[in-house]
């Protein structure tokens, strides 16, 4: 985990109210836990994990909500990660753990969405600008 005493860490704004006083893990954390990667190929990557979005959303301001009757649902976390910087060569197209390795890519790829295209996390205003064009 990236520490907080690091000149490149920036504070998680995913757990605030927003102008419409919504409160809830509706934003990605920035991604400051470092995964390693074992399988047909070694590699490691940044990444973050949050509750799952859609079961918590609430509005503040609604008298008909409030605070104890919504709850996240334990264990249910959604995760987006950095680009993978691989340690390995990709096995040959004609090894018998290629087959393996495609398709152990595939998923580790579709964990990679917001992030697509960062090796490392972004600078604390490239993520600024991330979350503004993603969410507003």
């Amino acid at each position: 985990r990236l520490s907080e005493e690091s000149p490149d860490w920036y504070d998680d704004p995913h757990d605030v109210d927003d102008e419409n006083g919504r409160r809830g893990n509706h934003r990605i954390p920035p991604p400051f836990a470092c995964e390693l990667l074992r399988g047909t190929r070694i590699g490691w990557r940044w990444r973050c994990s949050f509750p799952d979005t859609r079961i918590y959303l609430h509005d503040r301001n609604d008298p008909d909500e409030d605070d104890e009757s919504i709850d996240p649902l334990e264990g249910v976390v959604e995760s987006n990660s950095c680009e993978i910087n691989w340690l390995e060569p990709e096995p040959d197209r004609e090894s018998s753990d290629y087959e393996d390795y495609t398709l152990q890519l595939s998923s580790l790829q579709n964990e990679t969405n917001f992030f697509r295209g960062y090796h490392n996390p972004p600078s604390e205003d490239e993520y600024y600008e991330m979350m503004e064009k993603w969410w507003f």
